[in-house]
């Protein structure tokens, strides 16, 4: 079924709808990412577009998952931009908070936080991991990953 781009002069955003609408098969914008995903199931989807439809809610909650991970290791366009002058890694960098939509790709706690020390290590920020300022962006985390859960209000 195709997607129709839309434009709305009022806000100048651009968004997609399905003609004809199908609820059980989501849309998602795939922002930056490029190129095939590879999900548990086998299933491949080409997020080259700007947007993509997925057969099942599961398939949209899973690339999802893929999709913000990609934007953590790369960096994201709506972020702050790394090598900028005003660029803080602590509160500047993407970071996906898994939740139970994420599927068989969810992460434990314990994983997210080893990507998050390991890509501070890799763009060359290792050394603020311990200080004061990291433990509150950490925290921070926390409280994302607990809102997902659903286990306290944002």
């Amino acid at each position: 079924m195709p997607l129709l781009r839309e434009y709305d002069p009022a806000t100048g955003r651009v968004g997609y709808r399905q003609d004809p609408l199908d609820p059980d098969k989501p849309v998602l914008l795939t922002g930056p990412v490029k190129g095939p995903i590879t999900l548990a199931d086998g299933t491949v989807y080409d997020v080259s577009a700007d947007a993509v439809e997925v057969a099942s809610h599961a398939h949209a909650g899973e690339l999802s998952h893929h999709i913000g991970v990609i934007h953590e290791t790369e960096g994201h366009l709506s972020h702050g931009r790394r090598g900028t002058v005003d660029y803080n890694p602590l509160t500047d960098e993407y970071d996906h908070v898994c939740d139970a939509t994420c599927g068989p790709a969810q992460r434990t706690d314990e994983q997210a936080d080893n990507a998050y020390d390991d890509r501070l290590r890799r763009i060359g920020y290792g050394h603020l991991i311990g200080n004061a300022d990291y433990a509150a962006a950490r925290g921070e985390l926390d409280r994302l990953r607990a809102v997902a859960r659903g286990e306290r209000e944002i």
